[in-house]
């Protein structure tokens, strides 16, 4: 695409693509260097992997140049329907997602484990998996009984809007329905019956998205542990092989889930420059919700209240650390070796918030320097 040339060739922005696929890529400040921020890094990552061009080489796309052109039209209106003007769940956050994956994706695990169709459905429900999304959670559209809430009766309100929005885009523009050129009868050397990749990729995408709901976390946690742990003492085939199949992808559908959560929950685990820009970017769209709850005669949600969390910032973060980032990140280390980085990182960050904590630090103290 002409717009993902002109934008490398400015230095800044090709400098900071030199990391690609690195937990030193600063999304937010690629975003001020260029724009359509999700549209250029998916697309640019897409060609540096060849991952269309892999899965025609594998057969399982016939008319490469075809679904190229509309996955390029679809990402473009995905990276458009974010709304900038979001603090925080906006297209560089879409984008941050989309280069975690990657980094996961260059593990030995992954890689090993995984398809090239795989890795760009991945990437696509990294792209997809905060679409439309309005700056506030699934609790405030469950008490404003918001059109999502619903369509989509309080159950994983803003992740089934997000992955619906995505299909609804491809159904109703022809332009942009990459899908619809997936076979539905692939047949690979290895296996005789045929297989629907539609129903293959719509699965994935929809579970993908679904498991970015911070209400299931507690289940991914605990899934995840009993998943490392099988993998450590693999069972013996108990079942016919047609079972057998069907268990080995469950797996890779799972381990496909876990690491966009993951992804989705990153920002603790970067160097502190990035991490100090996405932690007052996540505060300022929570207090929004919170201005916006007190407006309206609300009770105010957990950690929306401006006016007593500025004074609690360390201490929100030590929880979501100690009780979300890290349990889900442990044992993810135990099935990828290269999440070590990650988990150093976020000792670091665990030291800084102590001290802040220690301090007494206010938001205006800690972000002074931003």
């Amino acid at each position: 695409d002409a717009r993902v040339a002109a934008v490398l060739t400015s230095e800044a922005a090709s400098n900071m693509m030199a990391q690609a696929g690195s937990l030193d890529f600063d999304a937010l400040a690629f975003a001020e260097v260029s724009r359509p921020t999700l549209f250029v890094i998916f697309t640019s990552l897409e060609e540096r992997m060849r991952l269309v061009k892999k899965v025609r080489d594998l057969g399982q796309v016939s008319n490469a140049a075809e679904f190229h052109a509309k996955l390029v039209h679809f990402m473009d209106r995905i990276g458009g329907m974010y709304e900038d003007t979001n603090y925080y769940h906006n297209s560089a956050h879409a984008a941050d997602v989309v280069m975690t994956l990657e980094w996961f994706f260059r593990s030995e695990y992954l890689q090993t484990r995984t398809s090239s169709l795989d890795h760009l459905i991945s990437l696509i429900g990294g792209a997809i998996h905060d679409v439309g999304h309005p700056g506030q959670n699934n609790m405030f559209h469950q008490k404003t009984l918001s059109r999502w809430a619903i369509r989509y009766n309080d159950k994983s309100i803003l992740e089934n809007m997000h992955v619906s929005l995505s299909f609804e885009i491809m159904q109703n523009d022809v332009a942009c329905n990459w899908f619809g050129l997936l076979p539905t009868d692939f047949h690979n050397v290895a296996d005789a019956a045929g297989v629907n990749l539609q129903q293959y990729v719509r699965k994935a995408l929809v579970q993908m998205i679904l498991a970015t709901d911070m209400g299931k976390h507690a289940k991914a946690v605990q899934d995840l542990k009993l998943f490392v742990e099988e993998q450590a003492e693999p069972a013996l085939a108990s079942g016919s092989e047609k079972q057998e199949k069907q268990l080995a992808l469950e797996k890779k559908l799972f381990t496909l889930d876990t690491i966009l959560h993951a992804a989705d929950i990153s920002n603790p685990g970067r160097p502190r420059p990035i991490m100090l820009k996405w932690t007052k970017r996540v505060l300022a769209e929570f207090w929004a919700q919170g201005d916006e709850e007190k407006r309206l005669g609300l009770p105010i949600s957990p950690l929306c209240d401006r006016e007593t969390e500025q004074w609690a910032v360390p201490k929100g973060q030590l929880g979501f650390i100690n009780f979300v980032v890290q349990p889900l990140y442990t044992p993810l280390q135990k099935l990828i070796p290269e999440v070590q980085e990650f988990l150093d990182h976020l000792k670091n960050t665990i030291a800084f918030w102590e001290e802040q904590n220690a301090l007494k630090a206010s938001h205006d103290q800690i972000f002074a320097a931003l």
